[in-house]
């Protein structure tokens, strides 16, 4: 009995100095990656693999949902303001000031680990519903292909790799189980063979629902 209860005491300390270490880690992930920095980290993370400007102004998570997410797989409420998608022509191609999220940042975490230990680029962005209260958005081919024989559409040219090469190991990975929009600007036009506008059209305070799912593992590679 007596080796039981030491082993069972040794346990319970060691779950409990494990748990103390990871909120300890946490807390100075909090105060330190937060807001601006995190807005600022993911937007150059994608734009390290990315041809068009990812910009995230900032995002924030709040302490103790952030902490039940990393230690439980929980999704956790976020907030990201300033969101601006621009084509390789530097035009833009999606803008959301305000968006409202759950994400699961368990997901991260673990995808940033895969970063660090295999030094091939992971990022995993796993958000179980989205809201975004206004955006805007235009589909068209880029500028600098406008007319050509080969149009390049603005927003698959800003998600498109910047080096297309045998599979790596990484990925980029963004998924949004449900995203909900409830006032979007939306325009799409396309030429015809000469330059000149073919069609066009437009919505305003449009809504939608969708499903969304991006990876890049099988072009990705850095």
């Amino acid at each position: 009995m007596g080796g039981v209860r030491r082993a069972g005491k040794w346990i319970g300390w060691t779950l409990l100095t494990i748990v103390g270490l990871v909120t300890i880690a946490y807390s100075i992930a909090w105060a330190s990656f937060n807001d601006e920095t995190l807005g600022r980290f993911i937007s150059a993370k994608v734009e390290k693999v990315d041809r068009g400007t990812f910009h995230l102004g900032t995002a924030h998570y709040p302490y103790f949902g952030g902490l039940f997410s990393v230690l439980f797989g929980t999704p956790t409420h976020i907030y990201g303001a300033d969101y601006q998608l621009r084509d390789p022509d530097g035009n833009l191609v999606v803008e959301v000031p305000l968006v409202e999220t759950q994400v699961y940042l368990q997901e991260l975490v673990v995808s940033l680990g895969k970063y660090a230990l295999t030094r091939k680029f992971h990022l995993t962005l796993h958000f179980r519903h989205a809201h975004v209260p206004r955006g805007f958005a235009v589909i068209a081919p880029t500028r600098s292909t406008w007319g050509s024989e080969t149009p390049e559409v603005n927003l698959v040219a800003a998600m498109s790799p910047k080096i297309k090469l045998p599979p790596s190991g990484g990925e980029l990975r963004i998924v949004v189980d449900d995203v909900t929009i409830d006032d979007v600007h939306f325009a799409i036009a396309f030429p015809d063979r000469d330059g000149r506008l073919a069609w066009y059209a437009h919505t305003r305070e449009g809504g939608a629902r969708a499903h969304l799912v991006y990876s890049s593992k099988l072009e990705l590679a850095s």
